[in-house]
């Protein structure tokens, strides 16, 4: 960052372990992005690194990296996420859940690689905006939504997507950062 603005395109540095190579002078690669201010990744069911870039705050140009570890490249860009995106987690019916503290939860197709549920049609249980999430077995959905933080945050328990109906609402503590 530069006085708080992204200076440039995010990239991910890739470091070769050295029992999997056979020696420990290997020099660490990257893979350059095309967006800014990557925040979270996450290796998808498909074998594909998804990263989340947040973008310029204030700007509105979330975007979503598609990045293909056995090649080295990003391999799709997904604009469109809005302000500041977060955590993502990876569905079982292939879709890519992205948690947005001013939108609720984003939604892209990661077979289409396009967005399903963009700013203005996310999925906001109780009018919240979510944090973080978690996908359990059965693909029902565990949103954390900070409210006012340091106020009591709440933890809502959903049905699988594309429906998102409200199972259950249960109380957390004071600003919690993540779910796992």
């Amino acid at each position: 960052l530069s006085a708080g603005t992204p200076a440039g395109p995010g990239w991910l540095l890739v470091l070769a372990l050295p029992w999997e190579v056979g020696g420990a002078n290997l020099r660490p690669d990257s893979i350059g992005l095309t967006g800014t201010n990557p925040t979270h990744g996450l290796l998808g069911d498909d074998g594909l690194f998804y990263v989340v870039m947040a973008g310029t705050a204030g700007a509105g140009d979330g975007r979503l990296a598609i990045v293909d570890p056995s090649t080295g490249r990003e391999v799709a860009v997904v604009n469109g996420l809005g302000e500041s995106p977060g955590p993502a987690a990876y569905h079982p019916s292939g879709r890519l859940l992205i948690a947005s503290p001013t939108e609720g939860i984003l939604e892209v197709s990661t077979a289409r690689r396009s967005l399903v549920r963009g700013p203005g049609q996310g999925a906001r249980p109780e009018g919240d905006g979510i944090d973080a999430l978690v996908v359990d077995r059965r693909g029902r959905v565990y949103a954390v939504a900070r409210r006012t933080c340091p106020g009591p945050a709440v933890l809502h328990v959903l049905s699988a997507p594309p429906d998102y109906r409200l199972i259950e609402t249960i109380p957390l503590g004071s600003c919690p950062t993540a779910a796992v």
